[in-house]
């Protein structure tokens, strides 16, 4: 509906449009002014060396196999918060802090749904344990089923449905009992990528207690033992929730993340998955850090 103010309101030449909120947008929303109301957000950014990852997304590639840079992250961002679990926290009633045994990804899906796009969240459990080729498919799945019929999609779609009032009344609960933010809420991190778009990265609400942000590889001019070279880099952001873990802990789970990324993530991966080129040269260095 467009309304367009005239002289005898007061307001001369102003027009605007007026039109109801997607109620698909309303799981978004919640998630903001629901589950991360009350955190202290604080973000950290590393530069990432991307010349291993890229080698073995070359190497799939041969074999006829797909690989993204997202499968890569889930995977790593899930075997460095297997060594810092507490970075997989949720705050409870009464100052209380649960930590779940399982890791579970989470991520933006975007998606259209009648004629109009649709950002819903996926998840993957236990991607640490899991193998690149399962992570692959399982983000497939998400991108290729239609919401009606993938599980964790159409549970979202009936939930943005559901009146405002039984919405809270579901997330009220969530919030107060493990095991039911567990399994409805259930991720321990969460990831938005950007690359898509030629963003360099972001940052955002603290959902989880750690969640990460990435922007297109791109080659960059660098430095390497004394030589400056151009290598794929990219930048990864870290934004995390000071109630549950402080800038120290965060830092050690990021730098975990990007040594991962930068080539030690090959040691974790089956045999026929790992990086065969032994002229890959794996980046040990500690990342360099900014805080915002």
């Amino acid at each position: 509906m467009e309304i367009a103010d005239s002289a005898d309101s007061g307001l001369t030449g102003s027009a605007y449009t007026l039109s109801a909120l997607d109620r698909r947008r309303w799981n978004l929303l919640d998630a903001v002014t629901v589950v991360a109301k009350g955190s202290i957000p604080c973000t950290l950014f590393s530069e990432v060396n991307m010349g291993w990852a890229e080698k073995l997304r070359e190497q799939f590639a041969a074999k006829n196999c797909k690989l993204t840079v997202t499968a890569i992250l889930l995977k790593a961002i899930g075997t460095a918060q297997s060594r810092y679990p507490l970075s997989g926290g949720v705050i409870m009633p009464g100052g209380r802090i649960a930590t779940f045994d399982d890791i579970t990804a989470g991520f933006t899906v975007e998606r259209f749904v009648q004629q109009k796009p649709v950002l819903f969240f996926g998840t993957i459990k236990k991607p640490n344990e899991k193998s690149l080729p399962q992570i692959m498919t399982e983000l497939y799945a998400y991108s290729q089923e239609s919401v009606d019929e993938h599980p964790v999609l159409k549970i979202q779609e009936h939930f943005s449905q559901m009146p405002w009032l039984v919405r809270q009344l579901i997330l009220w609960v969530g919030m107060r009992f493990p095991q039911v933010r567990q399994k409805y809420i259930g991720a321990t991190f969460g990831l938005t990528s950007l690359g898509k778009y030629g963003i360099k990265t972001g940052t955002g609400p603290t959902i989880c207690a750690a969640n990460f942000a990435v922007g297109v590889v791109e080659q960059r001019l660098v430095a390497d033992k004394g030589i400056a070279i151009i290598q794929p880099m990219m930048t990864l952001s870290l934004f995390f929730d000071r109630r549950v873990i402080n800038e120290a802990q965060a830092a050690k789970l990021q730098q975990e993340v990007v040594s991962l990324i930068e080539g030690r993530l090959n040691k974790c991966l089956e045999d026929d998955e790992r990086l065969q080129d032994s002229n890959v040269h794996f980046h040990t260095r500690k990342s360099h850090q900014r805080s915002a």
